[in-house]
């Protein structure tokens, strides 16, 4: 219901919060396609948007489409986050969300640089503990993982969202990951 009110809405203006909501929501469903075109959309409408950037990015990278073309996506996601990193080297949103990039093009040090300094700033933001494990998995380092996810639901983070990104899919079987979702006693 809510992609059909999203897509009506567009019949009357265009509006990137209303391409950035639908690409949020299809990415959610995993249909990258989908989320693909909105994004596309959303970089077109602002494209100083580090966001829009890494958000077309990871719609790419989680689709069955071409690598390349998801990394160009993360660069120009880059250049935006160190730009803004340069007039406020202190936003932790920023610096969450540069670590995922570098992470996603394999600048292992300079994810784990980024990551560290939006951890120290804000140890105990959902938000922030959310993404540490998404570059941790992204890193391959599966402790640092569930360290932070279990924080981040231990904080409030939904479980169902944990448990249905894409990000974490390679984890859903192992008992680490599993175990997050038990009852604690």
């Amino acid at each position: 219901m809510a992609i059909k009110n999203w897509h009506k809405s567009l019949e009357f203006t265009e509006n990137v919060e209303t391409y950035s909501n639908l690409g949020s929501l299809y990415f959610q469903l995993k249909q990258f396609d989908n989320a693909i075109e909105m994004y596309k959309k959303c970089v077109s409408l602002a494209p100083d948007n580090h966001i829009y950037w890494g958000s077309l990015a990871d719609s790419l990278y989680f689709s069955n489409g071409d690598k390349t073309l998801a990394n160009d996506n993360y660069l120009s996601a880059i250049n935006l986050v160190e730009n803004t990193l340069k007039i406020n080297p202190n936003d932790i949103a920023t610096l969450s969300a540069a670590a995922i990039y570098y992470a996603r093009i394999g600048l292992k040090d300079k994810a784990i640089a980024s990551m560290s300094k939006a951890l120290d700033k804000a140890p105990n933001d959902i938000f922030i503990l959310y993404e540490a494990a998404i570059v941790y998995q992204q890193l391959e380092d599966m402790a640092r993982t569930i360290k932070y996810l279990k924080e981040a639901l231990a904080k409030g983070y939904p479980s169902d969202l944990i448990q249905t990104a894409p990000e974490f899919e390679p984890l859903v079987k192992t008992e680490a990951f599993t175990n997050l979702f038990l009852p604690q006693t």
